[in-house]
């Protein structure tokens, strides 16, 4: 094995376990900040990494080619640890997640058209819809809870829309989603990871087999008429499965944390009222001062490289952590406090080069639309309890549990 780099002559940093469902995990960053660009850890399971903490280095990981996608460059590190000492080779099976170009290239490519922004402004008014519905059905409740009432249901429906998954198929397939954003970090996890990703992949399967012979308007059915190839049919299956596990529950969190910020806030959701460029400017606040992604994205060394200073041999686990990086001094004035007229918003929050969200016109689009509404609707709604009791759950996405509010229509007094 190559000899390990500068920084992991130093007493490695042990990532707590419950980080993600901290309140503030940001501390545990900045310390790492303060003490060095790069920085060698060990997260739940035994996984020994080296994280990139500073705005400027992050950038230039997101764009370097000697830094994989794929974990099948690390073997051996994760060999190692005795979260897969099991040797569950699931984890490198090759998804739009964990490819390179040429072959990221090509599933990317088949998806793309998508979120092409005409694609996105005629699925705007359907989400608009969708959310004015669900507020419609929530109207008769004094309190609700945003994250399971009306986030969750809007991203399932919004991304089920798009790509036209039956709308008796979304429970099932939330669970499966669900299952998928715990970090594969231990084998147990590894194991309900490996079980969702195989019945969302058996699923697939089924429904774009269905749909090359009754084809309607989607995006499944378009992937499905791509893979009459039978040589494409692993990159369309990729595609359609990315989309699919990808998008909810970020969406949703986003959703939720925007939320959050806005009624805890003195003017509450009068601050963006029906103003789509003020709540537009917000959520890109959002998106930097509470990323949903903690500690990532992952990269693995292909060779011997420099970065942040230090040598990272080939073979080696690289946590770019946008985290940290979207807290970074250097790039942005005061940025432990949130500031929604904030410009510009460098965050790198959808990441950065050939690997950048696709998802992210997207998920912005249904965000906005979701805040929007119910800035619309319920302007005096209010937060059940002080916004630092809420709870967030540890997945590789950072959700809110549940974020009890109580609706106040328009118009009505304040108690």
């Amino acid at each position: 094995m190559s000899p390990p780099h500068a920084a992991d002559r130093r007493r490695p940093h042990l990532v707590p376990a419950d980080l993600e469902s901290r309140p503030d995990p940001y501390p545990f960053f900045r310390q790492l900040r303060e003490t060095g660009r790069l920085q060698p850890v060990v997260v739940a399971g035994g996984l020994e990494a080296s994280l990139v903490t500073r705005h400027e280095d992050v950038v230039t990981g997101l764009l370097t080619r000697g830094l994989s996608r794929d974990p099948r460059n690390a073997r051996d590190a994760f060999a190692a640890t005795d979260g897969y000492a099991d040797g569950r080779e699931h984890i490198f099976e090759r998804t739009l997640f964990s490819s390179d170009p040429p072959a990221h290239t090509v599933s990317r490519r088949l998806v793309a058209g998508a979120f092409a922004a005409r694609n996105i402004d005629l699925l705007r008014p359907k989400v608009r819809a969708t959310a004015e519905d669900l507020l419609d059905r929530l109207a008769t409740r004094p309190e609700i809870d945003v994250m399971s009432d009306y986030a969750v249901p809007l991203a399932v429906a919004a991304i089920g829309d798009l790509l036209g998954i039956p709308a008796s198929d979304r429970s099932m397939v939330s669970r499966w989603q669900r299952d998928l954003d715990v970090p594969p970090v231990d084998s147990r996890s590894a194991a309900v990871a490996f079980e969702a990703s195989t019945a969302i992949g058996a699923y697939l399967q089924d429904l774009m087999r269905y749909r090359r012979g009754y084809p309607v308007n989607d995006l499944l059915s378009e992937l499905a008429a791509v893979g009459r190839d039978k040589s494409l049919r692993g990159d369309v299956m990729a595609g359609a499965q990315t989309l699919l596990v990808v998008g909810h529950t970020a969406t949703a969190s986003l959703i939720a944390t925007s939320i959050v910020h806005l009624v805890a806030r003195p003017s509450g959701l009068h601050s963006v009222g029906t103003s789509p460029p003020r709540t537009a400017q917000f959520i890109e606040e959002v998106l930097r001062y509470d990323a949903p992604v903690l500690l990532g994205p992952f990269r693995y060394a292909t060779a011997d490289l420099q970065l942040a200073g230090s040598r990272v041999p080939s073979g080696g686990v690289v946590i770019l952590c946008i985290a940290s990086a979207n807290r970074d001094p250097v790039r942005f004035g005061d940025p432990d406090s949130f500031r929604p007229d904030r410009r510009p918003n460098g965050h790198l929050t959808f990441g950065r080069g050939v690997h950048a969200c696709l998802g992210s016109s997207l998920a912005r689009m249904i965000a906005q639309t979701a805040v929007g509404a119910l800035a619309t609707r319920f302007p005096e709604a209010r937060l059940r309890g002080e916004p630092s009791a809420l709870r967030w759950r540890f997945s590789q996405v950072r959700c809110l549990e549940a974020v009890p509010l109580i609706l106040v229509p328009a118009g009505a007094p304040r108690p």
